[in-house]
């Protein structure tokens, strides 16, 4: 009798066997990150330089995903300009939600570039530059003006009446600003200008260019240093309410594909706290229930947690999985 019973026994110890390796790989998952590798290159870093050089030489492997280079990316750079150089922070992430991050150094070159160079002479098209050729008529000299319309002394133009004759005293020849008999203040033609005052108009016309272009740059700079700005004292009284730590998000939305959840970092732009940074309060991070495997559109709230249990503000963004 009791030695039928073993083969039932041994059955049921296999069983429950199997069933706690099954439950305990669906509990435990994929936990292990990427990991990030660098090749050497001789790259110098600079604050207006290609951020695509930065990606040469670094690659990600992972050990459930394989390669997941792809995925890799420069997630914040620090310049060292006494030490003239640049650590710039890689982040990854692979299809489980598992983060890595590995920094590199790089030779920097800070210094200012050259200042610009005002050319002697503005080109413009031939029969508007205001010179005058050596085999030109004089009475054919056209130069743009400020509105762009061109001046010219061709015979279109009004001509000033001359009732005295002009060799008399009562009217010298070359008078400047001549009136009608109605009062009226006559144009100058561009014949009665001297080669210096057509090289000044010139020179006037490319410093009024170049001043718009220097204040459309100054303001597109100062634009972008209010944003940030902006996002930086919006994550700092956020953080100050409370001791609670701080999510800002760089970007609203993100992209999926169906079974892989989104790479959170390239939505978080930063995380703050009063005692915690970014590294120990990332792996913190959760997100509201949703359904990766269906497509759609999905409103996700994201949220961290310090070191002392205070929990962060809550920031949605936009998951569309394709």
């Amino acid at each position: 009798m009791n030695n039928r019973k073993w083969p039932i026994v041994t059955i049921g110890i296999i069983n429950v066997l199997l069933i706690v390796s099954v439950a305990v790989v669906r509990f435990l998952g994929d936990s292990k990150p990427p990991v990030i590798s660098f090749s050497s290159n001789d790259i110098v870093y600079e604050r207006d330089m290609d951020e695509g050089l930065l990606y040469e030489g670094v690659t990600a492997m992972d050990s459930g995903d394989g390669d997941v280079t792809d995925r890799i990316l420069v997630e914040k750079i620090v310049e060292d300009r006494d030490g003239s150089r640049a650590i710039v922070t890689y982040a990854v992430s692979d299809k489980s939600g598992n983060v890595a991050k590995q920094s590199r150094v790089f030779a920097a070159d800070f210094s200012e570039p050259e200042s610009v160079t005002v050319p002697e002479s503005v080109p413009v098209p031939e029969g508007e530059s205001g010179e005058l050729n050596a085999d030109s008529d004089p009475g054919e000299v056209m130069m743009a003006d400020e509105t762009g319309a061109s001046v010219s002394d061709d015979s279109d133009q009004e001509e000033v009446p001359q009732d005295e004759d002009p060799d008399t005293d009562e009217n010298p020849a070359g008078d400047e600003g001549e009136t009608d008999n109605d009062g009226t203040e006559q144009p100058v033609s561009l014949d009665d200008l001297s080669r210096d005052d057509l090289k000044r108009l010139k020179d006037e016309i490319r410093s009024e260019i170049l001043e718009e272009t220097r204040r459309a740059a100054e303001a597109e700079a100062a634009r972008a240093a209010n944003q940030a700005r902006e996002a930086e004292i919006a994550a700092a009284a956020a953080a100050e309410a409370g001791a609670r730590p701080a999510i800002a998000l760089k970007s609203s939305s993100i992209s999926t594909t169906v079974g892989t959840y989104p790479a959170w970092v390239n939505v978080i732009g930063t995380l703050s706290d009063d005692k915690d940074n970014y590294m120990t309060l990332f792996p913190t991070l959760k997100y509201t229930r949703f359904d990766v495997n269906t497509k759609g559109t999905y409103r996700v709230g994201l949220t961290v947690t310090d070191s002392d249990g205070n929990v962060s503000n809550t920031a949605y963004v936009n998951v569309t999985v394709k």
